[in-house]
Formats: C-alpha cells, structure tokens, sequence
C-alpha cells in the first residue's frame, strides 16, 4: 500500500490561561479538519522526542479534545525538559486507490508507535500512562554465533 502524509509547520504548545484553563493550548485555526496524524513531543536542542502518537479523521477536533485529557496533558507535563512541540501530517490519499481512511490511518499510528517504541522512546498511552516498554541486552556464547543480539525494545500489551 502506498501512503502519502504531508507534514505541516510544528507547533509550540502554549500553557493554559484563565480564558483558556487548559495545560496546553493551541492556536485551532493552525489544525486543519482533515485526516491524519498528530505527534505531542518535546524538542530538546535539535532532539525531538515523540511523547504519544495518535490518529482521526478530523484532526482539530481531536487535539482540541486532546487538550481536555487531563492525564494525557499530566503525562506531557511531566516529561524531561524541553519545548512541547505538537506535530502534525496530513494523509494524502493516493490516486487509483479506494479510501479505507480509517484502517491507513491504524496502519500509520501503529508503524510510527513501533518506530519510536523500537528507538527506546517512553510513549504515553490512551490513559496518559507510560507504555511498557522492556529494553532486553544479549551477547553470544563464546565460539557461537547467534543471530539475534544487540538491543532491541518490545511493548508489552
């Protein structure tokens, strides 16, 4: 399947005021009512470090309700030091194919979740917890090759 996403300008997340008694907040005209994927990070220097991922077919209305989750914001508050970026991509549908949206976007969520899970990245989940992630060091018996050591991370669940 051939799947096209369009990155638009990060966005800095602003904190919360007493118009907007938010944690964080953002301008809602930069989020567009399209499908796609959004990333809350935090930008370290030139680092950026994904904090959740996730996916909808309209993407300002699911920040905005975003925004509202109280233990998501917790978990993004308490993260490392750093900027808190929001990312987001726009699927762009590929010509000649039928629009399952819904099941790409699953596709997207999921590969991106592996990656950053796979780069030892502590990913808040849907309740605005940490995903369990183990991080499993193996080296080879001497004289024997076994092929599958290194590092490797897995998500539990």
């Amino acid at each position: 399947m051939q799947i096209k996403l369009e990155w638009l300008k990060p966005i800095v997340l602003k904190e919360g005021t007493k118009e907007a008694p938010f944690i964080y907040t953002c301008d809602e005209r930069l989020l567009p009512e399209e499908p796609g994927i959004y990333v809350f990070t935090r930008q370290h220097g030139k680092t950026f470090t994904p904090l959740y991922i996730g996916q909808t077919v309209n993407l300002r209305r699911r920040i905005k309700g975003q925004f509202n989750n109280l233990l998501l914001m917790k978990g993004i508050k308490k993260a490392p030091a750093g900027t808190r970026i929001l990312m987001i991509a726009k699927l762009k549908p590929a010509k000649g194919r039928p629009k399952d949206t819904k099941k790409t976007l699953r596709i997207i969520e999921k590969a991106y979740i592996n990656n950053a899970l796979t780069q030892g990245c502590d990913l808040l989940n849907v309740k605005g917890t940490k995903t369990p992630v183990h991080n499993i060091e193996s080296t080879p018996a001497r004289k024997f090759h076994q092929p599958f050591t290194g590092k490797m991370y897995i998500q539990m669940g």
